[in-house]
């Protein structure tokens, strides 16, 4: 009886083993893609229903859904929205792993990517009260391109767009202390600026643009205005934001 108690244990450990692999928790991502800078972080929500499995990526109260989502094994495939690229990924029950595939000039690049379940800062996990407001029009000087930038704020989260190449593209970021820190997904183009607040208000710090090497910004408040949105009805993407305490 003990010899066939042990059995029957050791084979429900095999198959909720087997079940553990082949699923994937359902909910909310924080999903990181690794640039040289640091990570372009995005916000994803894995759906599970009676037609299969979906997957969103998620801005505010925006979202948009992937297609040809696929799972074989504890591998899941998708091709994210907003031509954000190809996701190939191992899985567990709460975490993903793998490259982000994306399409630039004809050629494709890959980035690493990692998502966790149950997260949705964007760069600090620990968070500040006191911290800088970087709210307002910005003219910004990288090298020798000038662009446009408009930003709100609510407590730490930052929010608004950047005018690269005469597009408007949503921007996603968050301020600590001094520090802010800004993502933007433009033009077949992952975007990271670090940068901190000089003592005469200005912007200065490191951008990143795909695989390119690291290059200056600054920025100074300007009075111009942004080319109009693609999307009129965006609002600002702040739910996430910490609350004063």
């Amino acid at each position: 009886m003990q010899k066939c108690t042990l059995l029957l244990t050791a084979l429900a450990c095999v198959l909720a083993a087997c079940g553990h692999s082949n699923s994937v928790e359902p909910g909310m991502y924080r999903a990181a893609i690794q640039l040289a800078g640091g990570e372009v972080p995005i916000q994803l929500r894995i759906d599970r229903n009676d037609s299969g499995l979906q997957l969103w990526v998620v801005e505010g109260v925006l979202q948009a859904q992937a297609t040809d989502v696929k799972i074989t094994g504890n591998h899941l495939s998708a091709t994210l929205p907003y031509d954000m690229g190809v996701l190939q990924s191992q899985f567990d029950r709460d975490s993903l792993k793998g490259e982000l595939t994306r399409s630039l000039a004809g050629t494709a690049q890959s980035f690493p990517i990692t998502a966790r379940h149950n997260e949705s800062y964007r760069f600090w996990k620990d968070f500040a009260t006191d911290n800088t407001d970087v709210s307002g029009n910005w003219r910004v000087q990288i090298e020798s391109t000038s662009v446009l930038l408009s930003l709100s704020q609510l407590r730490d989260a930052v929010d608004g767009q950047v005018q690269l190449q005469e597009v408007p593209c949503d921007v996603v970021g968050q301020a600590h202390n001094d520090d802010v820190y800004l993502a933007a997904y433009c033009k077949s183009r992952l975007w990271l600026f670090k940068g901190s607040v000089t003592k005469s208000g200005e912007l200065q710090g490191k951008v990143w643009s795909n695989q390119d090497a690291a290059r200056s910004w600054q920025a100074h408040h300007t009075d111009e205005p942004l080319l109009p949105s693609d999307d009129p009805s965006r609002q600002v993407a702040l739910p996430w934001a910490v609350p004063t305490r």
